[in-house]
């Protein structure tokens, strides 16, 4: 540490760990009001029928938040702080989120093709803003939260900021109901605004410590063959980035589930917030098991607990769509689960890539495998197009084959804790 951070070490740690949970917990509680799983599509279903357009918008939330990652890697890689950045991006951030807020609520006096248009610019503007503070914040965290806090970190954050989720979804039906469309909508986009950007301010207030002899800056062709060479003689990187398309395979259906229960299981839309309620639940509940194995057991173990509870959403889906007497309680089930899986899956492999990342190469590895995550998001499109070719349960089969390639690479994956106990044993 430089003496111009006057902190020991210890305190550098309780400090960022602190603030970047609190940062969890509300930017997370935010997604109660608004989020791309269950509010969203339902807002969107009532605008148009075109699952194509649901499945972009889920599309556009992960590839925004991951593609640009490893090209800014590429810019900030060699700068000595990079906080200034998240900091920008934050205001840009919150501006775009109540942009489309104010479009959801104009919504009724325009037509719908421009409304959609104008909404899914504003929403894409905010998951690209999102893209570009995620580096710089996952960077802080690499650099003064140890491998064996990164778990509990996590953990903390979903397992607190879920709760919270649950509590902000229960206030969605009172809403829906009690508001007409589209003013209903409108103030959950206010109040998720709001609390995200309270979240994202309380992270500001984190210490960066400035790095010492970064790497050189590189033209962006010389920084992409290096970053391929290092793939190529890293074999954890791939296997790691093997199990990301799986897991990106079987996401392929994920906006779709709640249209599924309310378009074919019957299940009333205002209800909806229950769903997500449920699956925060399925997350508040593991989690904590999820940060405790990360931090003790290394994150292996976690993607093989997630990647059993993936392969189960869409099995569950389709056992009640045929089975109607046990249609609540599959879909219920099923969002639980997808709770599970959520809730461990980022957390696992994004501390995994940070263990085997030589410390002033993690932008590189966190970059390139967040914009190799974003092309893989791209998919959610391709699979709302499939649904309106073919049918909603196409989408849960391919999510099977996604969900069975997952436990297998998750199994074959190597513990990098192991390799470290062993070389200290020598």
């Amino acid at each position: 540490m430089e003496k111009s951070g006057l902190k020991s070490r210890a305190k550098v740690i309780r400090r960022n760990f602190i603030l970047a949970v609190l940062n969890g917990i509300i930017t997370n509680s935010a997604n109660g009001f608004v989020n791309a799983t269950v509010i969203i599509p339902v807002f969107i279903n009532s605008l148009t029928s075109a699952k194509w357009i649901i499945g972009m918008l889920s599309g556009l939330e992960g590839a925004g938040w991951f593609l640009p990652q490893f090209f800014i890697a590429n810019l900030v890689e060699h700068l000595p702080r990079k906080k200034w950045l998240y900091t920008l991006m934050m205001y840009l951030r919150v501006a775009f989120f109540l942009l489309a807020g104010i479009i959801v609520f104009l919504s009724t006096k325009a037509s719908t093709t421009i409304t959609i248009s104008c909404f899914t610019v504003s929403m894409a503007l905010f998951y690209l803003a999102s893209g570009v503070s995620g580096l710089p914040f996952l960077s802080i965290i690499s650099s003064t939260i140890p491998p064996e806090r990164r778990g509990s970190l996590w953990a903390y954050r979903i397992f607190f900021g879920s709760i919270l989720v649950t509590l902000a979804s229960l206030l969605v039906k009172p809403i829906l109901q009690n508001w007409s469309f589209p003013t209903n909508y409108s103030i959950l986009f206010l109040l998720s605004g709001i609390t995200m950007f309270i979240g994202f301010f309380l992270f500001t207030l984190s210490w960066e410590p400035k790095l010492k002899n970064p790497p050189p800056k590189k033209p962006l062709p010389s920084y992409l063959r290096e970053t391929i060479d290092t793939i190529k003689t890293n074999k954890d990187f791939r296997s790691i980035m093997y199990f990301r398309a799986s897991l990106a395979l079987w996401g392929i259906s994920v906006p779709f589930y709640v249209i599924f229960a309310t378009n074919y299981l019957d299940f009333a839309k205002s209800n909806v917030g229950l769903l997500f309620a449920v699956m925060q639940v399925g997350t508040t509940a593991t989690v904590p098991l999820w940060g405790w194995i990360s931090d003790h057991k290394g994150n292996r173990l976690v993607l093989i607990g997630c990647s059993i509870s993936g392969l189960l959403v869409p099995v569950l889906s389709l056992v009640g769509g045929v089975f109607q007497s046990v249609s609540t309680f599959a879909i219920y089930t099923a969002f639980i689960l997808m709770g599970i899986i959520m809730g461990g899956s980022w957390m696992a492999y994004t501390n995994y890539v940070m263990e085997i990342a030589p410390p002033k190469r993690t932008p590189m590895f966190l970059g390139f495998m967040n914009t190799f995550t974003g092309f893989l998001m791209l998919l959610s499109p391709l699979g709302g197009l499939l649904a309106d070719l073919t049918d909603i349960r196409v989408l849960f089969i391919i999510s099977i084959l996604g969900g069975f390639l997952m436990l297998i690479l998750s199994i074959r994956l190597r513990e990098p804790r192991l390799k470290k106990h062993h070389h200290n044993a020598q």
